[in-house]
């Protein structure tokens, strides 16, 4: 659900445009982009996992970072090793969202299906393969839960793209 202020506004949009008219770009851009993803307000934002905001178009590190200090002054980047991982299953993702449905992947993430390469061209092989051990390294820094909802909003970033 998206909140609107009393005049009808989105709350982060309306932050988005403060913050740019203070001179602070680089959070008004990111502020913006999470609005695109479908966030409201800056409690939505800090209740999701920072998997689930890299994997929002137009999230990197930088501007994740801008936006968590808004309310958490003492937050920490994941490591380098966790930034690599993440980076690799978004990567992963996007390329076996090419070839199968989100429903396939998600079952894969979760260990209910094995995976289905038999009789597949080699591409449609290489990415649910790729896919598969991206999502084994980044399961070393995240819980499940958190690869599912940024598989998610991945797969609805890719659907607007093509």
């Amino acid at each position: 659900m998206i909140d609107f202020d009393t005049d009808g506004e989105n709350l982060l949009w309306g932050l988005a445009e403060t913050m740019t008219s203070q001179d602070n770009y680089s959070v008004g851009v990111a502020l913006r982009k999470l609005v695109q993803a479908g966030y409201s307000t800056l409690e939505q934002v800090d209740a999701t996992s920072d998997w689930v905001l890299l994997a929002t178009p137009g999230i990197g590190i930088g501007r994740l970072a801008a936006v968590r200090r808004l309310v958490r002054p003492d937050w920490q980047p994941p490591t380098a090793d966790a930034l690599k991982a993440a980076e690799g299953f978004l990567s992963a993702a996007r390329f076996a969202l090419r070839f199968w449905p989100v429903e396939t992947l998600e079952s894969l993430l979760q260990g209910s299906a094995p995976l289905p390469t038999e009789d597949r061209p080699v591409e449609k092989r290489l990415a649910i393969e790729l896919f598969s051990q991206a999502t084994q390294k980044a399961l070393r820094y995240c819980g499940a839960e958190e690869l599912l909802q940024a598989l998610q909003q991945t797969s609805i970033a890719f659907l607007e793209s093509i």
